[in-house]
């Protein structure tokens, strides 16, 4: 596996514990990442923002998806 890869798989689960601990603010988990990762200096600036994004990406989307199976629970007449 690249390191851009382990990087991205690592943040995505870092980020879930704390937003499983209640941490809610997604704007400041991802950057604090980003800069943790910035500091090991094992990547490059470019694949530093490339794993940003994607782990941001994700977090959206998982957001989005949580968000409409919540109203179709809501939806149902049963």
């Amino acid at each position: 596996m690249n390191k851009v890869a382990q990087y991205y798989r690592e943040l995505v689960a870092s980020l879930s514990e704390r937003l499983r601990n209640g941490e809610r603010d997604i704007d400041a988990l991802v950057e604090q990442a980003r800069q943790r990762v910035m500091q090991t200096g094992e990547l490059t600036r470019t694949e530093v923002e490339e794993v940003t994004r994607a782990v941001r990406r994700d977090l959206e989307e998982f957001a989005l998806s949580y968000e409409e199976s919540l109203d179709e629970e809501t939806d149902s007449v049963f």
